[in-house]
């Protein structure tokens, strides 16, 4: 590298240190959930917890990749559970990941697009965000990257070489389920370009040596403690219906009305709802199957409305909108400064990439090739639509999208620097198509704004579960209601806001203030749960808290029928049998008819005995067994 790019790309190093970092601290102090992880977030820390614990094996097949945990509860074993330093560790592996595309881009076109590629990475919001939360892409984008860098070497390779590329690909697909199919598609490659030549074989054999020195111990895990062999994990059938189903028209992650979109819950969700519909009993490879075959049972009915799917996806992959999955950028910008900065978004990147990706085909084999390397624009090119595809035929978000940003970067870079040395009107046009593209928008005004009120609704939790409503939480739910009364969860939401303020009059002392909101709030519930659209989901959050209102009231026998319809849903929720546990007792108590009595003894005694102490306190259990007892149960 010369020495004026080289200082050059250290400046641009240090600015994305700085943005990182700048980012990093901005959210540890001003985000109101930088300490309270939620969503996919609360499942990887919670199980990074029990990691730095010692419970480094687990007691389930892997439904989640497990990498990114396992190298957080490192991290929480060694530091603490800091989430500061976390996040600067995170940061400096974003700095690392601009180091690995300039080294990519430098393949492609030169210094100066090395430069280029790794200053749009750099500055790129999303990727500016992506070190302050506990999600996988963090860990999975420098090694993608040295992935794309070991399979754009140019040449076939050797062993050592192979066996890198099947290592760094197996940990990628211990981050990312979809990377399987890319190693399906590498293990093609290290057969090529004469398949039966034996030093061919002799890749092919380094090739999955790396892959079985990773996903070996893992399949052998999952078969020991769940008895299925799995190489990574047992969600396949279910990411590949939770985004090719004829109910989510955008192929975005979305709650099916049986997911209640809490990860520890999801796998036995989707189990339930399986075994339903096939009447038996089923293990997590079965699970994994049978929706795998409902989604080819689907496209197959109606493959015009499937390809619809496919094309709404494709768009929104390289739109300009960040598809939200747990975070919204437009809405952690209101607490990131270096978020508000006019840097160019994914929309830019991707329009310039794509096209230099067309004008690098176009223009193969001439004079003014744009690319360096042929051999290695070429595969960055079949790489890039390699895994564009996997995101296709999945689900997809904002950081469901970001590896691609590894190879459109130094493709951008390729084309500025092609269109500053000479303007040509073929790279100038592909770049007006392709930025017409990603700007046609998949979502409306309406969807977006739906969107960034869902991001309040989970601030709106937070801030309930952790104490006693405040005022700025209180104009929050208003605003959801009013903006969209439509929505069911946000009226469930106001309902809860209201037993919440009921449970401080109580507090106070204002038993008729309390009533009257405790009564409005019924209100809202009943009505809601009079519905027939309404979600299972939400009608088991509306028969919850209802019979989390009557409890309050000591009204037993509605406080018991809520709980019995909420477990409907949930059959298995720790809570839920708890409350319910404890309504059965107090309704044998106070109740009549010795039959009826009887049976709801018999349900609480067995739902008590299936509780253990993190459920419910021992001596809570042993009270309510005590009053069984006493009434002779």
């Amino acid at each position: 590298m010369s020495a004026k790019a080289g200082w050059a790309l250290g400046l641009v190093l240090l600015l994305a240190a700085g943005l990182r970092g700048w980012a990093a601290y901005e959210y540890s102090q001003e985000h109101p959930l930088s300490d309270a992880p939620t969503i996919d977030e609360a499942s990887y820390d919670a199980w990074a917890v029990d990691i730095a614990s010692g419970d480094w094996i687990g007691e389930e097949v892997f439904f989640q990749e497990p990498l990114y945990p396992y190298f957080l509860g490192g991290l929480y074993a060694s530091v603490g559970r800091d989430l500061f330093v976390v996040r600067l560790i995170q940061a400096a592996l974003g700095v690392l990941t601009c180091w690995l595309v300039s080294q990519l881009g430098r393949r492609l076109a030169g210094d100066w697009a090395g430069v280029l590629a790794a200053l749009l990475v750099a500055c790129l919001p999303s990727a500016v965000l992506l070190p302050c939360l506990l999600l996988k892409p963090n860990l999975h984008l420098p090694l993608f990257c040295a992935c794309a860098l070991l399979l754009t070497r140019p040449g076939t390779g050797g062993i050592r070489r192979w066996f890198a590329i099947g290592l760094v690909g197996a940990l990628c697909a211990l981050l990312r389920g979809n990377s399987l199919v890319l190693l399906a598609m590498f293990f093609a490659w290290s057969l090529l370009p004469r398949p039966l030549a034996l030093p061919n074989f002799v890749r092919c054999g380094s090739f999955l040596l790396g892959l079985g020195l990773v996903l070996g111990p893992v399949a052998w895990r999952n078969h020991e403690v769940g008895g299925v062999w799995a190489l990574t994990t047992s969600g396949t059938g279910t990411n590949l219906y939770g985004g090719n189903n004829l109910k989510n028209p955008k192929g975005v992650a979305t709650e099916l009305s049986w997911v209640r979109g809490v990860p520890e819950h999801e796998p036995g969700d989707w189990r339930r709802e399986a075994e339903r519909r096939t009447g038996r009993e089923l293990d997590p490879g079965e699970v994994s199957r049978y929706w795998f075959a409902e989604t080819i049972r689907s496209v197959t009915q109606d493959p015009v409305a499937h390809a619809g799917i496919l094309w709404n996806k494709l768009r929104a992959t390289l739109g300009f909108y960040a598809v939200p999955d747990n975070h919204l950028l437009t809405w952690d910008a209101r607490y990131v400064t270096a978020l508000r900065l006019p840097f160019p978004g994914f929309g830019i990147l991707a329009a310039m990439g794509l096209a230099g990706c067309i004008s690098g085909l176009l223009m193969r084999g001439r004079r003014e090739a744009l690319f360096q390397s042929e051999e290695a624009g070429m595969r960055t090119v079949l790489l890039l639509g390699l895994y564009l595809a996997t995101i296709v035929l999945t689900v997809t978000s904002m950081r469901a999208r970001m590896p691609l940003t590894v190879l459109l970067a130094p493709l951008a870079g390729a084309w500025v620097l092609s269109v500053y040395r000479g303007p040509r009107i073929k790279p100038i046009l592909m770049a007006c198509a392709t930025g017409a593209f990603v700007a046609w928008p998949v979502f409306s005004a309406e969807e977006r704004t739906q969107d960034f009120a869902e991001r309040d609704y989970n601030l709106v939790i937070h801030q309930l579960r952790a104490g006693p409503p405040a005022d700025d939480t209180r104009a929050l739910v208003e605003g959801l209601v009013t903006a969209h009364p439509n929505t069911s969860r946000f009226r469930i939401l106001s309902a809860e806001l209201g037993f919440a303020e009921a449970l401080e009059l109580r507090a106070e002392g204002g038993e008729l203030l309390a009533a009257m909101k405790e009564e409005a709030a019924l209100e809202v519930l009943w009505r809601l749960t009079a519905l027939e659209t309404l979600s299972s989901r939400n009608r088991m959050l509306a028969y919850r808290l209802a019979g989390h209102i009557h409890s309050t009231r000591e009204d037993w026998v509605p406080a018991e029928e809520g709980f019995r319809s909420a477990r409907e849903f949930d059959p298995e929720g720790a809570e839920l049998r708890a409350a319910h546990a404890r309504a059965m007792v107090r309704r044998v108590e106070n109740g009549s008819g010795s039959a009826l009595r009887t049976r709801l003894a018999e349900e609480a005694r067995s739902l008590l005995d299936g509780l253990d102490d993190e459920e419910m306190p021992a001596v809570k259990r042993a009270d309510l067994l005590g009053r069984l007892a006493d009434m002779g149960f």
